[in-house]
């Protein structure tokens, strides 16, 4: 296989669930084909941060699924993020199972998408 070549294996899903304090988005958990489901598994009011792509080392169209694994609501802080139900800088998790994906839309934003 050509190096740099896309396998079915780098294609598939894999599930990374956080529950330490204060969570953060790492470099690992951002790809180019979006395949990290990151379960954020709380029972009480959370905050997780998530840093610029140019500080995570990624580029336009890498991305992230972030989801609400548990009762406690979610909330993702990023220096700025475009899209529906944000602000500029927080995107809101209300409800159990509830689903975003973070598209790095530049160097320094995200686009989000979901409920």
């Amino acid at each position: 296989m050509a190096s740099g070549s896309v396998s079915q294996a780098s294609l598939r899903y894999v599930t990374v669930t956080k529950a330490a304090i204060s969570p953060t988005i790492d470099s690992a958990d951002v790809t180019p084909t979006g395949s990290k489901l990151v379960v954020l598994d709380y029972t009480v009011a959370t905050s997780c941060a998530l840093d610029t792509p140019d500080n995570l080392g990624k580029s336009v169209g890498d991305s992230v699924n972030i989801i609400q694994g548990n009762v406690g609501p979610i909330t993702v802080m990023a220096s700025s993020l475009i899209g529906a139900k944000t602000t500029s800088t927080t995107a809101v998790f209300s409800r159990e199972g509830e689903t975003k994906t973070f598209i790095a839309a530049s160097g320094t934003s995200w686009r989000v998408i979901g409920a």
